[in-house]
């Protein structure tokens, strides 16, 4: 990869968003697969207006069913609806250019064609060559990469960002329905956009 004389992958800012709850809207994604295929009395509903990150709500065997539909389905993941704005999008493909920006997700490992189908989703959103990685382990995957910030919906994946990486300042896209919050370290920055995350983001570099 060209980078300008001078520039290392040290100097290089490392960023990280999380995609579902932040940039995509799987939630409604889903409940609306579930209404639509599987049973009309399941309410669409769109990330935050759910009362926790699971369904659990929703009956387990409509769930697995839910899933199987994605897995045999090779564009699902692909055509999610957006939470971020095109404007929003635009500021990310710009610090793409110049950043170790990465895509970290707990999507279904094991789901057909999901990495395929993850970038595919965020080429169409404007971000090129976009460094995707499936996986839960969040806090070791930003100690791994040092992330200097990452953002993500989950207080749990925040919470283990916050302690399992040492420099990385972690926010929490805070939907007020959702969960319990009150373990959340007082380093974590709570904000009600994600603008505000690329705010801080675009002044720090």
């Amino acid at each position: 990869m060209w980078r300008p004389v001078g520039i290392t992958m040290s100097t290089l800012k490392a960023i990280l968003f999380d995609i579902d709850g932040v940039l995509a809207d799987w939630v409604w994604g889903f409940t609306n697969l579930l209404h639509e295929r599987i049973s009309g009395l399941i309410e669409p509903v769109h990330t935050g207006e759910q009362f926790d990150w699971n369904l659990t709500h929703i009956d387990k065997a409509y769930m697995n069913a839910g899933w199987n539909l994605v897995q045999e389905i090779p564009w699902w993941w692909r055509n999610l609806d957006p939470l971020a704005t095109e404007a929003e999008f635009k500021r990310i493909a710009n610090l793409n250019l110049n950043n170790r920006v990465y895509f970290p997700t707990a999507r279904a490992e094991g789901t057909p064609h999901v990495l395929r189908q993850t970038r595919q989703w965020l080429e169409i959103m404007g971000i090129v060559n976009p460094s995707v990685v499936i996986t839960k382990k969040k806090g070791e995957f930003a100690n791994l990469v040092q992330a200097d910030f990452a953002i993500d919906d989950k207080p749990e994946n925040v919470a283990c960002i916050h302690w399992l990486s040492e420099g990385t300042q972690t926010y929490l896209l805070d939907y007020p329905k959702l969960g319990n919050k009150d373990f959340l370290p007082k380093a974590v920055k709570r904000i009600a956009s994600l603008s505000k995350f690329l705010d801080d983001v675009e002044v720090a570099i």
